[in-house]
């Protein structure tokens, strides 16, 4: 119980909870990887996943967990031609994606269809003469979300200097409109944009709001979510973000307006500090990150000033290879082994 309240701790003050996780390929940098990486395997709690990179550093291949009985693999070729398959614990496909494009009509189709029933799930992008994407129609399995079916249609608009200033989103299982507007500087840049989310068949009414704010170069300054509360809105949350899109602070508003706040401090990129106050000034815990000279996280420490049985400690245990990443971690709970993971890195 200590241990799932830390992890939640953890994953409320690095803005987590803002974030989207997606299935698509990443970098050796993404899985914080030095040299030339040709594959990495790693085994945590007997769950084994794979990963291959070209000469540049980009993922081509991935076998990973989605689940206790299911596994998620993404293959790339040299031309970028991407396929994804789901299989179970055994080996055996349950969903199989293709792609096609229809050059003459500037679409592009993704289709899932599932072996085991045969239904076939299709999305439909229509792009312009230059690429840029007009339209899309999708529907596809929504492994984040218990093998659900996602379903919702958008539409982009373009300004005169083809630049991107409005989405309008249709969410056909939920019910809602996402309507989500960009403002640009001199720059062409994004400078702030508004998210608006309506519930469909309710005279429309927009149940929750967000307004992302960013400085000249495009990063993230801030992040408000507004919640609708009946007849007027009211600050849920807000995030400020640094220059290196860390997040500086997190303010979460009650009812009354009232904010508490959770302070993060960074060095070289990694979180070192991070206090969480009360709007009524007390401290309700504080934070403390130890790294070691790869920039591996050593010790995290959390006094609960409130709930004192809470406080806990973390301390990993690393081997390195002869390239300085890591093959095996070993984490400890307030002094007893835990879990370990092993990596199988190769090299080209």
């Amino acid at each position: 119980m200590k241990f799932l309240f830390f992890f939640f701790v953890c994953f409320i003050i690095t803005g987590l909870v803002f974030s989207q996780s997606g299935s698509e390929l990443k970098d050796v940098l993404y899985y914080d990887l030095q040299g030339k990486v040709r594959s990495v395997e790693i085994n945590e709690n007997e769950k084994l996943e794979i990963h291959k990179f070209d000469e540049t550093g980009k993922e081509i291949f991935a076998h990973k967990a989605l689940s206790y009985d299911m596994n998620n693999i993404i293959s790339s070729d040299v031309e970028n031609h991407v396929s994804k398959t789901v299989c179970d614990n055994k080996g055996n496909k349950i969903w199989v994606c293709e792609y096609n494009t229809i050059p003459e009509t500037n679409q592009s189709v993704e289709t899932w269809t599932n072996i085991q029933t045969n239904v076939e799930h299709k999305s439909v992008y229509l792009y312009s003469d230059d690429g840029k994407l007009l339209s899309e129609v999708v529907s596809r399995p929504d492994f984040d979300n218990s093998a659900k079916i996602a379903h919702f249609s958008t539409n982009y608009f373009y300004n005169e200097s083809d630049k991107l200033v409005r989405t309008e989103t249709n969410e056909l299982v939920k019910s809602q409109k996402i309507i989500e507007e960009y403002s640009l500087n001199k720059l062409g840049l994004v400078s702030e944009s508004k998210i608006e989310v309506y519930e469909v068949g309710s005279n429309n009414t927009i149940i929750k709001s967000f307004i992302i704010k960013y400085d000249k170069k495009g990063n993230e300054l801030e992040k408000s979510v507004l919640k609708n509360e009946t007849e007027y809105f009211q600050i849920e949350s807000k995030i400020k973000f640094d220059r290196k899109s860390n997040v500086k602070k997190l303010m979460l508003y009650d009812k009354q307006g009232q904010a508490s706040v959770i302070k993060n401090k960074y060095k070289k990129g990694n979180l070192v500090y991070s206090l969480f106050t009360l709007h009524d000034g007390t401290q309700k815990y504080l934070l403390l990150n130890e790294y070691d000279e790869h920039g591996s996280l050593l010790k995290t420490s959390m006094q609960d000033y409130i709930h004192t049985e809470l406080s806990s400690e973390l301390e990993y245990k690393y081997i390195y290879d002869s390239n300085n990443n890591w093959i095996k971690r070993t984490l400890f709970v307030d002094g007893k082994s835990s879990s370990c993971v092993e990596r199988t890195i190769s090299y080209f």
